[in-house]
């Protein structure tokens, strides 16, 4: 591998950012990343989708063709907090049209006699 040359780092909780630039030639570089790994990582170099691997399980590396140049986005966004994301906001959705249905319902419905 050589060495790549790595600037304007952002950095969040879910995502890194970086400007990448790797010499010419034919040999990659390996970037590490010092974060946990888990399943649902994936890496952009541009508009180009790169395979996010681990070493031993413990950390995301990505490797980056030789003569590559950009910005580079490792994201964490595995699909189950996607979806649960999703669903978790449709049931917010039903909550609230129903909350206004009944206090709709309620104020409309004729007030009982009391006898």
């Amino acid at each position: 591998f050589v060495s790549a040359t790595i600037s304007r780092v952002n950095e969040s909780r879910t995502f890194v950012e970086a400007d990448i630039q790797v010499p010419s030639g034919d040999r990659r570089a390996l970037l590490s990343f010092s974060r946990p790994y888990f399943r649902g990582y994936r890496a952009r170099l541009g508009k180009r989708e790169l395979a996010v691997t681990s070493y031993r399980g413990l950390f995301p590396i990505v490797e980056v063709p030789a003569d590559a140049h950009g910005r580079l986005t490792l994201i964490y966004r595995p699909p189950w907090l996607v979806w649960g994301g999703s669903l978790a906001g449709a049931c917010g959705l039903i909550l609230l049209l129903s909350t206004i249905a009944a206090y709709r319902y309620a104020s409309s419905a004729p007030a009982e006699s009391v006898g």
